[in-house]
């Protein structure tokens, strides 16, 4: 039904065959501020293109993948912000730092979580260049909250850090046997 303002009306679900396109390029918006569309459904293997394939939100089976952007920005403006990385329990949550889609670091969270406080501890994880697993160098068991280090931690340079400090110092040191000061 044309309402003589540039606007079709239709009554029911309208149906097409073919492609539905603005008259120019970034000529007209789906919905309005005022008026918004409530749901959008795309098929498996969907992709939302924004400016001829410089930034693409595709879809695989179990997968949302976000190509082209180098800025992936979250404005809380005046709210606190957080990110949520939420599975069932026992199910690994990781975050990944990749290069050519190989990992190179990640941190993670797994365990079977079996009740008080158990289970669920974390790692921040290293790999090698071909993406395969190396190692743990720092990892936490949320039941204590104790963090363990796989390697002696050192400062980036001789004579550079201090263990404490005057206003806040260490109360105890333990040594194994043999240990030197």
């Amino acid at each position: 039904d044309e309402t003589g303002s540039g606007v079709l009306v239709f009554g029911t679900s309208p149906s097409f065959t073919t492609n539905i396109l603005p008259v120019i390029n970034d000529g007209c918006a789906l919905g309005l501020g005022t008026a918004a569309f409530s749901d959008l459904f795309l098929a498996s293997g969907g992709i939302i293109n924004f400016n001829n394939g410089d930034v693409t939100l595709s879809h695989a089976a179990d997968t949302l993948d976000l190509a082209g952007a180098t800025t992936f920005h979250i404005d809380g403006a005046a709210n606190t912000t957080i990110i949520v990385l939420d599975a069932d329990a026992g199910q690994a949550k990781i975050m990944s730092w990749r290069s050519d889609n190989l990992p190179r670091w990640a941190a993670r969270v797994d365990g079977t979580e079996s009740g008080a406080n158990a289970g669920g501890d974390w790692a921040l994880c290293r790999y090698n260049d071909a993406g395969t697993f190396i190692d743990a160098p720092l990892s936490g068991v949320r039941s204590t909250g104790v963090l363990s280090f796989l390697y002696a931690p050192t400062p980036r340079t001789a004579d550079g850090a201090a263990l404490g400090t005057s206003a806040v110092p260490w109360s105890d040191l333990f040594l194994a046997s043999g240990g030197v000061i």
